[in-house]
């Protein structure tokens, strides 16, 4: 059975009257797109791009990149009625490398997602502030708000430690930085963590912890610092 059969009964094409239609740019000066049509016997490959989307060869060596899993897109070509599949719906135009970095960056995000789920449903309250400031705010958020992976101790313009971490969306919680800054250890927020994942626990209230040494900065920082707003 050659290349072209197997194509056939892979999708239950016993008829070379099927076309499909997609979306190419269109040509400058007279569209933004076109409409290609082509018969499915110029096919060479089909491939999965990631789980949502999927990339057609044809034989001249053009590709085209569906917003179709790979799955629904052969549901598609297998159960068509008409001689004619219209995937300009799905069609997607952007650049292939920059597609790619998209999908690349969605999956590690979902990957982290996955990683961090039981982290991602805890709820914090913490007294925050941003940086250079030392106006104390109360807020309180989701372990998805936040980046895990930009927890870090840092050292405090109050003396001694203290914990920043950046917001995904700092306006959400009337932040004009992404990083915020709350004022207790390290090792004290990873041991609530600690705790409240080991426990079931899904409510951690750090808000006095936070604000333990106060809205003050020591004298002999203020100069060091330079002027404060």
């Amino acid at each position: 059975m050659d290349s072209k059969s197997k194509l056939f009964k892979t999708f239950n094409l016993d008829r070379g009257d099927l076309w499909l239609d997609v979306l190419v740019p269109g040509q400058e000066g007279l569209s933004a797109t076109d409409t290609l049509s082509f018969p499915v016997t110029t096919l060479a490959e089909m491939q999965s791009l990631g789980e949502k989307n999927s990339l057609l060869k044809l034989k001249d060596g053009r590709e085209v990149v569906l917003n179709l899993s790979h799955a629904d897109l052969r549901r598609k070509l297998r159960e068509a009625e008409d001689t004619i599949v219209d995937l300009t719906a799905v069609t997607n135009l952007t650049p292939r490398k920059q597609l790619a970095a998209k999908l690349k960056q969605e999956f590690e995000e979902a990957a982290e997602r996955e990683k961090n789920k039981a982290f991602n449903a805890l709820t914090f309250r913490l007294s925050v502030r941003t940086s250079q400031k030392t106006d104390f705010r109360e807020i309180t958020f989701t372990g998805a708000d936040i980046q895990r992976a930009s927890i870090a101790s840092g050292s405090s313009i109050m003396g001694g430690e203290n914990v920043k971490f950046n917001f995904r969306a700092p306006e959400k919680f009337g932040l004009r930085a992404a990083e915020a800054i709350a004022e207790l250890e390290l090792e004290t927020f990873n041991a609530a963590v600690k705790q409240a994942l080991a426990t079931g626990m899904t409510d951690i209230d750090l808000r006095e912890l936070s604000m333990r040494k106060g809205t003050e900065i020591p004298p002999e920082k203020r100069k060091a610092n330079g002027p404060q707003p």
